[in-house]
């Protein structure tokens, strides 16, 4: 049994998952910045006594991104059968909503069906989509980038401009 588990997720859509980090920089530059000291604000050289703990902060990245992944991952391994349950719940559901015959119980099973949808859809397609955003997040930097480059350029023609008229 385990081995067929095993070998349902050689091919499950954590193949397409990849994930890459970058460690975040210190924010003041300093190599200690990642330590804080124990209660009293004073280190001790003891070596059994723990005087630093790491804050571990700087991870909220991190973390984002594996706890999408694993939702993503999550959510890949429901049967093209269950999201077609779930769609003809949410249809069944909508109608009722449309007809002014919804319970509260029924809204709160819609709402709940819409989310797994979502989720469903975004493990379909949103590493791609994710992809994309850093695409355009690129690009939006470099034409920010283009633009100070302009305007140190103008700048410094005007005054270019400016000596030579003063000669």
């Amino acid at each position: 049994m385990l081995q067929k588990v095993a070998d349902s997720m050689k091919t499950s859509s954590t193949a397409q998952l990849e994930f890459t980090y970058s460690a975040p920089e210190p924010l003041s530059g300093k190599e200690d910045d990642s330590f804080v000291s124990n209660s009293t604000g004073t280190a001790t050289s003891n070596a059994g006594n723990v005087s630093q703990f790491p804050k571990f902060s700087g991870y909220r990245e991190v973390l984002a991104t594996t706890s999408r992944m694993a939702g993503r991952i999550n959510a890949a391994s429901v049967s093209d059968q269950e999201c077609q349950t779930l769609l003809r719940e949410r249809q069944d559901l909508l109608d009722k909503n449309f007809d002014d015959t919804i319970t509260r119980k029924e809204k709160i099973r819609l709402e709940y069906i819409r989310w797994s949808l979502d989720r469903i859809e975004d493990s379909k397609f949103g590493q791609t989509l994710d992809m994309l955003e850093n695409s355009v997040s690129k690009y939006e930097q470099f034409l920010s980038d283009v633009r100070k480059l302009e305007n140190q350029l103008k700048q410094h023609l005007k005054k270019s401009r400016s000596k030579k008229k003063l000669k």
